[in-house]
């Protein structure tokens, strides 16, 4: 029997699939008085190992600040790091200290 026939027996594709495609993301900057905060996050698994990143401009693309935390066991969407990256910022702006209730 050829590894051809094999493939098929098993119905393994053996074609590669189509390249993505890769669009261009430009990077825009926030209004005049305000900070952008650009983050991501991942996880390896649903929930599994998990971390967070994010890093803060002005409207001149100059680096404020950033972030990265390793999350512990998580999900991908709290991975993302969407409430850290606001307990920061809450803190850069206003001093405060957001806590978990």
């Amino acid at each position: 029997m050829s590894e051809f026939a094999i493939f098929k027996a098993f119905n393994v594709n053996i074609h590669p699939p189509k390249a993505p495609t890769i669009t261009e993301v430009l990077w825009q900057p926030p209004f005049s008085i305000w900070i952008k905060c650009n983050i991501d996050g991942a996880a390896k698994g649903y929930p599994g190992f998990a971390a967070c990143g994010g890093l803060y401009r002005n409207k001149y693309g100059d680096f404020i600040g950033g972030f990265a935390d390793n999350l512990g066991i998580a999900s991908s969407i709290y991975a993302e790091g969407a409430i850290h990256a606001i307990e920061i910022a809450v803190g850069l702006i206003f001093g405060l200290k957001l806590t978990p209730s």
